[in-house]
């Protein structure tokens, strides 16, 4: 709703005032924060009007918006350009001159990112966020989906081959690498930086590690329970079942040349000098680094040293939060590169994987809302306050952008901080629940591809590898694709076998984040409730 005064007096500014109190009641906001506008409206008005030039223009405009659940106003004034929130200085608050400037100063300070000025065109306009949805980003996420399906449709069936290739190649895929190497830039630091500040507060080295125990024990429990729904639903569904592909000379003897050494991943626990970590992003180096770091922190008790820690772990999660704001951008840029490339063929022609790995993932994400209803949590209520962190792992398939969510949700769920703080980031870097459905699921349907005789033993030994080997690897995207080669030459498929699976990796991983970032909450908690760290 949009409104314009001319400016004639004292009787203007009660009239604008009234226009914004009854118009703010339509909105249906809490009084206390309907209140809270209304001074703040009116301390914006006055200043706005005290440095206003109403010679030659008079019009004041005020619109109030709302906007997929967001209230905001708008306040217009002519005049020239001032500061409108001046620095504030030790000892001008310290002096009676000008006290109760600088009373308002502060007052509006502290609003933050609600407040933003800005002057053009001979006018000073200044924006209040009166109100934020928590369904904003939902909105705003979904909308960046359905116009990415339209744009991707469109593109391939009505641009030549050659044109859709340069706008995926050098617009689309260009800003998810920049989106992608920002994730992987923070996810390193906010790892270490979140375990060493843990530890730095640990009471005792014993809590911690009866604590690490437990989710250890959580963790491998939900994701052998996860390969077994793997191998549950290939024993129902049969996907591959039919097609008959043959391999091609020599790549059964390449795949068993490219196996990993599962004593390799074991033995490289300890980096072999302390940058090697940092650089390499390698999880499993970068917690133990970050345990004995935390612990020798917490034993000598040096205040300096802690503090840096945290505020160096508020900054990267900042940063992170800066990076998540891209999000809309990043899922219109994604999907539409996926339709351009792919097309609809290609996911019709491995559809029997897609639907066999989503039922899986399906009947993992049961399990964990049983373990809700168990631990004496309604299951309901924790996914809608997970609701943001859900989508959030659906449209980036990264559990590492999840991590300060996770956080906050714990929190609010009544979980104390040094728990969450050591548990959660743990969780989301080792333990990846969903990946032994894909693993087990994949694996198997290539082998009845191609004619592969996959006995129990085998299966069993694919499922422990995919357990192990997933853990040294970080929560990105893609992710998958590096170890299913491996997991094949393990049950003697071809290589070439990773072909199927390269076109619906990125839509099962948007299916899978979710439900692993919700093992490790389910975990969380469990753990949390049996150390008594749990105030429901």
């Amino acid at each position: 709703m949009q409104k314009k005064f001319q400016m004639k007096g004292q009787e203007t500014i009660q009239e604008i005032l009234d226009f914004n109190c009854e118009t703010l009641k339509n909105f249906k906001l809490d009084s206390k924060e309907r209140l809270r506008t209304e001074l703040t409206f009116e301390e914006v008005l006055m200043r706005l009007i005290e440095h206003g030039d109403f010679e030659e223009k008079k019009n004041i405009s005020i619109s109030i918006n709302k906007f997929l659940g967001n209230v905001s106003i708008d306040l217009r004034v002519p005049g020239s350009d001032f500061e409108f929130l001046p620095r504030l200085d030790f000892y001008d608050i310290e002096s009676d001159d000008g006290t109760v400037e600088n009373i308002q100063n502060m007052l509006l300070r502290s609003l933050g990112e609600r407040i933003s000025f800005r002057h053009s065109v001979g006018y000073n306009t200044v924006r209040i966020q009166v109100y934020r949805s928590q369904y904003f980003n939902l909105y705003l996420i979904l909308s960046s989906m359905i116009l990415a399906i339209i744009t991707g449709i469109a593109a391939k069936n009505l641009f030549p081959e050659h044109i859709c290739s340069f706008f995926n190649d050098n617009i689309l895929q260009s800003f998810i690498s920049l989106f992608m190497n920002g994730l992987k830039m923070c996810a390193v630091p906010v790892v270490f930086l979140s375990i060493v500040s843990c530890f730095t507060k640990a009471d005792s080295l014993a809590g911690i590690k009866r604590i690490g125990i437990k989710l250890f024990v959580f963790y491998s429990f939900f994701m052998i329970l996860s390969a077994s729904l793997g191998y549950f639903a290939v024993q129902l569904l049969k996907p591959g079942a039919g097609i008959h592909l043959t391999t091609s000379s020599g790549s059964s003897e390449a795949a068993a040349g490219s196996m990993l050494s599962m004593r390799n991943v074991l033995v490289d626990v300890v980096p072999s000098n302390i940058i090697r970590p940092f650089a390499e992003g390698n999880m499993i180096q970068l917690i133990l680094l970050a345990i004995l770091v935390g612990v020798a922190c917490g034993a000598c008790r040096i205040k300096i040293i802690t503090s840096i820690f945290d505020e160096l772990n508020r900054i990267f999660l900042k940063i992170i939060g800066f990076f998540m704001q891209l999000i809309p951008l990043f899922v219109f840029c994604a999907v539409s590169s996926m339709l351009i490339t792919t097309g609809s063929k290609v996911l019709l022609s491995v559809l029997g994987l897609f639907y066999t790995n989503i039922f899986g993932v399906l009947l993992l994400f049961i399990a964990y809302c049983i373990v809700f209803a168990v631990l004496g949590f309604n299951p309901f209520r924790v996914l809608k306050k997970s609701m943001q962190m859900l989508l959030t792992a659906f449209t980036t398939a990264s559990s590492i952008a999840c991590m300060p969510d996770a956080m906050k949700i714990s929190g609010e769920l009544g979980v104390e901080p040094k728990m969450y703080n050591f548990s959660v980031p743990i969780g989301i870097t080792l333990f990846k629940s969903t990946f032994p459905i894909m693993a087990i699921v994949f694996v198997c349907s290539s082998a009845t591809i191609y004619g592969i005789d996959l006995t129990l033993s085998k299966i069993i030994s694919v499922a422990f590898s995919s357990i192990v080997l997933i853990m040294a690897m970080p929560g990105i995207p893609g992710v998958t694709l590096i170890l299913m080669s491996t997991l094949l030459a393990m049950a003697g498929c071809p290589a070439e076998a990773l072909g199927l699976v390269v076109g619906i990796d990125p839509i099962i991983d948007m299916f899978a984040t979710p439900v692993g970032v919700t093992g490790v909450m389910a975990s969380v908690l469990a753990v949390a409730k049996s150390e008594k760290m749990l105030d429901k």
